[in-house]
């Protein structure tokens, strides 16, 4: 993605020292991480073997120091399987600016369960965002 990367901190386990199977990612700009995150989560990750999917969550330290103030969500369903956080941020921030988060839900085996979340920091644009995109096909 050519992002650039602040640091990364690989987690072991404490006992045997091998890979714990996650880390955290620094990308010091939180626009930066969520562009990142919406572009990659649910992905395969290249070579793995068997297939693993990427599951990115922002760390709560990171998440709470750059969403400051209210926040308010709409439930967002019949979503097509193909459908990424980040093209859901995308196709709301179109219309509505303060869309700042999306999430879709995700199964066990990092496939889409149809339906996701849809993150805003304007109460009128989330009042709004129901009306204008109830039946919404983008």
């Amino acid at each position: 993605m050519g992002e650039a990367v602040v640091s990364v901190k690989m987690i072991k386990n404490r006992t045997t020292g091998s890979p714990a199977g996650y880390c955290f990612v620094d990308f010091g700009d939180y626009t930066v991480s969520q562009k990142v995150m919406g572009k990659l989560n649910g992905l395969p990750i290249p070579g793995s073997n068997p297939i693993k999917r990427f599951k990115l969550n922002w760390a709560t330290y990171g998440k709470e120091s750059f969403m400051q103030g209210p926040e308010y969500s709409i439930f967002v369903g019949d979503l097509s399987p193909e459908v990424t956080d980040y093209a859901l941020q995308e196709f709301f921030q179109r219309k509505f600016p303060s869309c700042k988060a999306a999430k879709v839900v995700l199964d066990t085996a990092g496939n889409s369960r149809g339906y996701g979340f849809v993150r805003f920091t304007d109460e009128n644009e989330h009042r709004q965002a129901m009306i204008d995109m109830q039946g919404a096909m983008g």
